[in-house]
């Protein structure tokens, strides 16, 4: 009874939020997606459209995903307060607005969003972006333990719509702060790892994590090629093609137009 009450609550207070137009040719650092050998990753191009056009939503988020979210921003908010008591926390919540110049056929674009947080290490910034797991899958394949709390045979590596974003940081504020930590916790254990990431002059990502992860095979000027692309779909009113199947994670489990989108080409 109490738990279907919360439930009610949660959801409906979500609903009643008002979704608010975006500006015109502004995008978030969460929407950055890249081909690799033709096949998309990160932020699916339908759901950003139809989430910038209000498309109403055909599977709103049921109170645990809401609650998955929430968590996960105190999880954030927690750790800036651990950084603060270290003495390393310089600041949290950065605004950060990225210009992708126009071309002359189009105009300029605006990737606008804001940092988790500043830290000071060593006497040099360096950008924090906290990201909260759970499940066995990221802590193999994230986190770098199985289930039995031992080593994985398998290297850990960040979430690629995670590195995406990391890219984005570092080439708006290189030659300023050169490192971004890109941190996970695991919402169920406590365990946490982090990844050290920096930009190659080729644009590439170099990622480490006591092991040498070695370099993306992808640039971040891929990433900006996705954002004009999304932004030709926008002005031109014309709906992308799916770019993942039903069965992917995404779509499956947090896609607000699941139900809108399943079966269409």
């Amino acid at each position: 009874m109490i738990i279907e009450k919360l439930n009610e609550a949660l959801e409906k207070k979500n609903s009643e939020e008002v979704r608010r137009p975006r500006e015109k040719h502004k995008y978030y650092p969460s929407s950055a997606s890249v081909r690799v050998d033709g096949k998309v990753e990160g932020a699916c191009a339908r759901k950003e459209y139809w989430q910038i056009t209000l498309e109403p939503s055909s599977n709103p988020p049921a109170a645990k995903n809401l609650r998955i979210m929430a968590s996960g921003k105190r999880a954030e908010e927690a750790e800036n307060e651990n950084a603060k008591a270290a003495g390393i926390l310089v600041d949290e919540q950065t605004k950060f607005q990225h210009i992708i110049p126009p071309n002359g056929l189009r105009s300029h674009i605006v990737v606008s969003g804001a940092l988790d947080g500043i830290y000071e290490l060593d006497g040099k910034k360096v950008i924090v972006e906290w990201k909260s797991v759970y499940g066995d899958w990221s802590q193999t394949h994230i986190l770098g333990v199985n289930k039995w709390g031992k080593p994985s045979t398998e290297l850990p590596y960040p979430r690629i719509e995670h590195l995406l974003q990391s890219m984005l940081y570092l080439d708006h504020y290189k030659g300023e702060m050169d490192t971004l930590y890109l941190v996970y916790i695991d919402r169920g254990n406590g365990l946490m790892r982090e990844f050290i990431i920096t930009l190659n002059a080729s644009g590439t990502a170099h990622i480490s994590s006591g092991d040498d992860l070695g370099d993306t095979r992808f640039t971040v000027a891929d990433i900006y090629a996705r954002f004009i692309e999304l932004d030709g779909y926008i002005q031109r009113k014309e709906l992308p093609a799916r770019d993942f199947n039903d069965s992917h994670f995404m779509c499956a489990s947090f896609c607000p137009f699941r139900d809108r989108c399943k079966g269409g080409s």
